[in-house]
């Protein structure tokens, strides 16, 4: 250790014309170094203490003592409203005063000014033609070019990007693993191609650019690949889930239907439901939800000279209301059969894009 730097640790007076000599920043950066003396900061100058690269270097040395860098974080932000290294600084205190919300506020503000203020440009240039807004998707080709050389804003972007996703998918009253569902058959699929490269693929309908960047920083698509293993490990589930909700919905309308023409026609709900089951051969799932009364059919079959089947095949052709409703809910069931298997249809264009 030189001369000069024991004088700074030793507190004692240094000529000017020394500290012009040496770069202060490089010097104090290693005297805090090798100290371990973060009150060090104290003795520099207002110059110093408004130096980015030396703040930010305190800030993450110490980022333990939420105190001490929120005193030299703040007193940047005060000498630099805007710019790129207030919106770093802002991101990077952020985090690290995730668990105090009072402090932490004042961060995020920043933080999402910034964000808004961006999506705003974004939205006035994707409003000049249609073809740029195909082009530049959500926006992340604008965010990229602006931020190449500050990974730590572009890792932020990214993140408040896959969130957008997130909301476009809420709006539309749907969500990730509904979409995984539709695009990929089985799990093994999503296994086969390999979840961040189906990640990928799904990104790609929204934002090229950032399906590329995610491409070369694999990582950060690190949260959103256990969400995929949760849903493949929840895939049987969800299926049957889905089956058990198209069904109750298709039998809601059925219902609802007698409920209003209850008063017409021979046949109850029970009977049609019990015909019309054994023909689709969805007779289980009739089942499933317990919608026909097998007490009252197994009594009708007691007192009739012939199968239940007969009985309600007989009053479908001879009662006119009776053959009518038999019809209108043979005809709801396989529509709404019909939309489901169109929307299992659906191919989604795979683009070869691999994680690095």
């Amino acid at each position: 250790m030189n001369k000069i730097l024991n004088d700074y640790i030793n507190e004692e007076e240094i000529v000017d014309s020394k500290l012009k000599e040496i770069e202060e920043k490089k010097l104090m950066m290693k005297a805090i170094s090798e100290t371990d003396d973060y009150k060090l900061y104290n003795m520099c100058s207002n110059e110093l203490k408004n130096d980015y690269e030396f703040v930010k270097f305190l800030v993450l040395k110490y980022r333990n003592n939420i105190p001490y860098i929120c005193k030299i974080a703040n007193n940047f932000l005060k000498n630099h409203k805007n710019g790129i290294e207030q919106v770093e600084l802002a991101i990077i205190m952020s985090k690290l005063t995730a668990n105090n919300e009072k402090i932490n506020n004042q961060y995020i503000e920043k933080r999402e000014s910034n964000f808004q203020a961006k999506i705003f440009e974004i939205e006035f240039i994707k409003e000049q033609s249609q073809d740029l807004k195909n082009k530049i998707g959500l926006g992340f080709l604008i965010i990229e070019d602006q931020f190449k050389n500050h990974p730590i804003i572009l890792q932020y972007y990214v993140e408040k990007f896959l969130e957008e996703i997130r909301c476009i998918l809420y709006n539309q009253g749907t969500n990730l693993e509904e979409k995984m569902h539709d695009r990929y058959h089985t799990k093994e699929e999503i296994k086969q191609k390999g979840i961040k490269s189906c990640l990928l693929n799904f990104i790609s309908l929204y934002d090229l650019s950032l399906t590329s960047y995610l491409s070369i920083h694999p990582e950060l698509l690190d949260e959103p690949e256990v969400q995929i293993e949760e849903i493949i490990n929840n895939w049987d589930n969800y299926e049957q889930e889905k089956e058990k909700i198209k069904y109750k919905k298709i039998f809601d309308k059925i219902h609802k239907y007698m409920e209003k023409n209850k008063y017409n026609g021979t046949l109850t709900e029970s009977e049609l439901l019990y015909y019309i089951g054994n023909e689709l051969d969805i007779l289980d799932k009739i089942n499933q939800f317990e919608l026909i009364n097998y007490n009252k059919l197994y009594k009708i079959e007691q007192i009739i000279p012939y199968s239940i089947t007969e009985y309600i095949k007989k009053a479908i052709k001879t009662n006119f209301i009776d053959g009518l409703h038999y019809k209108n809910i043979k005809e709801l069931i396989l529509s709404e059969n019909t939309k489901n298997k169109e929307k299992e249809k659906i191919k989604y264009k795979e683009i070869k894009i691999y994680a690095k």
